[in-house]
């Protein structure tokens, strides 16, 4: 049952996302092949060449190389459902909606850098806030991560994991802001990542948002003590709010909190659709800007 699901949900992402290349599942990607995948790219607006280097995409494209292999290894993509290609794109090939990326190999290492950075998160972050994490990740088949602050010391999310495939019961969390980026009190370390803060200009939809988030994917009654329990599974169906995952939970909170409001485009058919991450501002169709990047 496990293993037809799991053809299931890639062959619908394939529909989503297209067929493109054929290729095999062997590591060492050539040279020209990355080359060929960034003039796509670029041909097709998905990354900006002054934003995106071509010696940055290529060192980054080694490691998403390494992350897709290691779902194959683990048996959490079948490479004849998705191929490398296909998830890559699927991911915008690691790039923010603006076409901007970073340099993922080399990591912010310097902790008072980051530690730096989380003391400047932690006074810029606003209640209905969307947090997006970029680079590889072990909590998901995507590249990144989403959040969203429920206040402006709170962070709600879909925390994901390695089981990620099989469905993980009881995933939706709440973590304090300071301890959500250094990885205390049971949530994972997200400061060494780069993180993006997006903030719709319209802060009475934002704070709607978070609100709606919170009561509908943690406690019913706004309280610290949880009485919701959603599983994290990943699947097509944007009206479905258990299961849920990262990037849908942050959607369906502005989605449903909205009303009549035209605030996000519609699921592209009949409410199905899958929310990458890193694509998630693209579904607004009000002003969402970029506050900064930590």
């Amino acid at each position: 049952m496990l293993k037809s699901r799991q053809i299931i949900f890639l062959s619908v992402l394939g529909l989503f996302f297209g067929l493109i290349y054929v290729r095999n599942s062997s590591l060492a990607i050539s040279e020209q092949e990355v080359d060929n995948l960034y003039q796509d790219a670029v041909k097709n607006s998905k990354v900006v060449s002054y934003k995106y280097s071509y010696q940055v995409f290529k060192d980054n494209i080694y490691l998403f190389e390494q992350q897709y292999q290691n779902l194959v290894k683990n048996k959490q993509l079948d490479v004849s459902n998705i191929t490398f290609e296909q998830w890559l794109q699927q991911n915008n090939y690691g790039a923010f909606p603006d076409g901007t990326v970073y340099d993922y190999n080399k990591p912010k290492s310097l902790m008072r850098s980051q530690e730096d950075n989380a003391v400047k998160f932690e006074k810029d972050v606003q209640k209905g806030d969307i947090i997006i994490e970029g680079g590889t990740s072990s909590s998901g088949p995507f590249i990144g991560h989403v959040a969203i602050a429920t206040t402006n010391n709170i962070v709600l999310e879909m925390t994901g994991g390695s089981d990620w495939y099989k469905g993980i019961l009881d995933n939706n969390n709440q973590f304090l802001v300071k301890d959500w980026l250094r990885g205390e009190d049971g949530s994972p370390r997200h400061i060494n990542n780069w993180l993006r803060i997006y903030r719709l200009k319209d802060q009475d939809i934002a704070s709607k948002a978070a609100t709606w988030g919170d009561w509908r994917f943690y406690s019913s009654t706004h309280g610290w003590i949880k009485d919701r329990h959603i599983r994290y599974l990943i699947n097509t169906q944007l009206r479905v709010f258990d299961p849920n995952y990262c990037s849908k939970l942050v959607y369906q909170a502005y989605y449903y909190s909205s009303g009549s409001l035209p605030v996000l485009k519609p699921a592209p058919i009949g409410g199905q659709g899958v929310v990458v991450p890193s694509l998630l501002p693209n579904w607004f169709n009000y002003q969402i800007n970029n506050i900064g990047t930590y």
